[in-house]
């Protein structure tokens, strides 16, 4: 039951980034696209950083990674994934990486979803990070 609930969510979520990358290429590119034609053929040649990041999510999805803690492999909470989709690491993972940072999880989570290091002098501002499912 548990496998089905994630499969069904890594649908939706490929669902969500497909539309969120037909919008960018319609606002950004003024590219129309074609359903019958695999998104990853009009994200070619574009080095938009959101676009990037969204090309990552699929790659994830169709590898079977996604969702994955990309440093302990250990699942990342769906409700994580729900409000941070290129989140890549599990919270353990990510509250680790923020401590060594001396940063919040929350800063943490979309630095890590941006593929960006914290700068240097950042300091721990936030409380700890609070996810909320939009269902």
């Amino acid at each position: 039951r548990r496998a089905t609930m994630r499969t069904v969510h890594c649908q939706r979520i490929r669902r969500l980034v497909e539309g969120e990358l037909v919008n960018i290429l319609k606002e950004r590119y003024a590219l129309e696209t074609d359903p019958e034609v695999p998104i990853r053929y009009y994200l070619d040649f574009k080095s938009d950083e959101r676009l990037l990041e969204l090309r990552n999510v699929l790659e994830r999805l169709e590898r079977g990674t996604y969702g994955k803690c990309i440093s302990c492999s250990t699942e990342i909470r769906m409700m994580v994934l729900t409000a941070i989709p290129e989140a890549r690491f599990c919270e353990h993972c990510q509250r680790l990486q923020s401590e060594n940072a001396g940063i919040s999880a929350a800063q943490a989570a979309l630095l890590s979803a941006k593929n960006e290091r914290p700068p240097a002098a950042t300091l721990k501002a936030e409380g700890p990070a609070r996810f909320t499912s939009p269902d």
